[in-house]
């Protein structure tokens, strides 16, 4: 996709006319409506600057304040993420065995923003383990995200998370299962 900007420029004219001549011969008197302007291309590269600006912007803006994701197992584990927003903004995906397939969108409260903020000092999220695992491997792993008061925390949680680590993920699925969704797309797209 290539868009087209055109410039023009006119000139000044002064009493007197003067005559231009090509090859010696007098040249036509250029006139506006016979006058032409060669169009100046911006290529495509041009517009993504301008887009991954804008994008910049939008993220510094609205970027993510909270997450929660649930990894596959051996057996029937749903398995979804859901990316909850500054703005309030929640994108959901599930991908299998769950009540919601494919991508969502639903809208939280600035009061159920600061709830999970509010869970999160209540449940002591920060003060976690980043990472509470097991060698087996046919468990699965929940893993959310809190962005909040100029802190980031990421916690994986396998197998041995503590009891209030599983209250904060348990709140969030019950936050977002009350939530009226709008379905967005089928699918893992």
């Amino acid at each position: 996709m290539a868009a087209v900007l055109v410039f023009s420029s006119m000139g000044c004219s002064s009493s007197k006319k003067q005559e231009a001549t090509v090859e010696g011969k007098k040249a036509p008197e250029e006139t506006q409506a016979n006058r032409t302007v060669a169009p100046v291309a911006l290529s495509a590269d041009h517009l993504r600057l301008d887009m991954k600006e804008v994008k910049k912007r939008f993220e510094a803006t609205d970027s993510i304040y909270a997450s929660i994701k649930r990894t596959p197992c051996y057996g029937r584990c749903p398995i979804y993420e859901a990316t909850i927003y500054k703005s309030g903004l929640v994108i959901y995906n599930g991908n299998r065995f769950v009540e919601r397939l494919g991508k969502h969108k639903a809208r939280l409260t600035k009061d159920q923003l600061s709830q999970i903020a509010d869970k999160a000092d209540a449940v002591r999220y920060f003060e976690l383990e980043n990472n509470y695992d097991s060698p087996a491997t046919d468990f699965p792993t929940t893993i959310t995200v809190l962005k909040v008061a100029g802190k980031s925390k990421e916690v994986k949680n396998r197998v041995g998370g503590p009891e209030n680590l599983k209250e904060y993920e348990k709140y969030l699925d019950d936050l977002l299962n009350g939530l009226t969704w709008t379905k967005v797309a089928d699918g893992n797209q």
